[in-house]
């Protein structure tokens, strides 16, 4: 597929008569072309993050503007550096080397274990019932992708 009509894409996703065979085959073009346009600006990405950090001096985070043709431009911002916990840091241990200032240090987050419903189904009623008493039950967005097969060339006609 190396020739996309987008337009005519968009119309097919758009049009509430179209058939949904017709509207995934247009979607799976779209989503391909999306794909290899970002595959396209990787390096280009790439090029312009080397030539943003050969200009910053000083302190971060900065942004560095290059202009194009036309009334185009290209920013990359450059963040401060930041730190990452190593594996193995625990809170208590924490708690235990810092004393009073862990709290200054380190902001606690609570988060659930596992957050799916059936694993705290199996926990006892008391802790069934709590957990219920603190928690949401939330409807996750159904995630979509979509692809065009190997050796299939237009499955519309």
């Amino acid at each position: 597929m190396n020739h996309i009509d987008i337009t005519s894409q968009v119309s097919v996703l758009n049009d509430p008569a179209a058939k949904v065979s017709a509207k995934v085959a247009a979607a799976a073009a779209l989503w391909d072309l999306i794909e290899r346009c970002e595959s396209a600006l990787e390096p280009f990405k790439r090029e312009m993050r080397n030539a943003a950090l050969s200009q910053v001096s000083g302190d971060l985070p900065v942004s560095v503007i290059t202009d194009g043709e036309g009334l185009t431009q290209c920013k990359v911002v450059v963040p401060a550096p930041s730190l990452k916990l190593n594996k193995g840091v625990t809170v208590e241990g924490e708690r235990a080397a810092l004393g009073e200032l862990f709290n200054t240090v380190y902001e606690v987050e609570l988060k659930l274990r596992k957050p799916d419903p059936r694993f705290l189904a199996t926990f006892p009623p008391r802790v069934q019932s709590h957990v219920a008493t603190v928690t949401t039950l939330v409807e996750n967005t159904p995630r979509v992708s979509l692809k065009t097969l190997p050796g299939v060339t237009d499955v519309t006609k």
